[in-house]
């Protein structure tokens, strides 16, 4: 499947990025932005930097045999 989230470099305090954090589930959560996102088909999620983390190294561990298998590099 096809997800979106906000990197921030590293290094960030985590009070920035749990303020960021923050400031973006409220906007999930308003029903004009998040019902918008809806209507286009998106499902929402939100969460902490930490469950984000969580989740983007779940999914490096996934697709790592198979960009490995195909011989896929960045370019």
């Amino acid at each position: 499947g096809t997800w979106f989230g906000l990197v921030a470099p590293p290094g960030t305090p985590s009070a920035l990025a749990g303020r960021l954090a923050e400031v973006v589930n409220a906007a999930l959560r308003d029903p004009e932005v998040g019902g918008r996102l809806v209507e286009q088909g998106a499902v929402l999620g939100g969460g902490s930097p930490e469950s984000f983390g969580r989740f983007m190294e779940a999914e490096r561990a996934r697709l790592e045999p198979v960009i490995r298998g195909g011989g896929i590099r960045a370019e």
